[in-house]
């Protein structure tokens, strides 16, 4: 959905763009770390990771960055997952 904001051309204030790419980044370093860095479907270890949220990103907000809401897989593994990859 695009807000009325964006058709004018403006954007977010910069320090709230980067305070949520942190506080992701913060997210995915601790689901790594919690995981061992270990793919939790295939059990490979290292690798293309990337952190995978159990409950949707958009219908649970209050969840985003909550660790127990992540998982560790691998590409190949995410890809069976996720169904936008196809």
């Amino acid at each position: 959905m695009i807000k009325s904001w964006d058709k004018r051309g403006r954007t977010l204030p910069k320090d709230k763009r980067n305070r949520g790419i942190a506080k992701l980044k913060n997210w995915r370093v601790a689901v790594f770390e919690r995981d061992n860095y270990t793919c939790q479907n295939c059990n490979i270890r290292g690798g293309n990771l990337e952190a995978h949220h159990k409950k949707q990103w958009a219908k649970y907000p209050d969840l985003r960055y909550k660790i127990d809401n992540g998982v560790t897989l691998c590409y190949e593994c995410h890809k069976l997952i996720d169904k936008y990859r196809h």
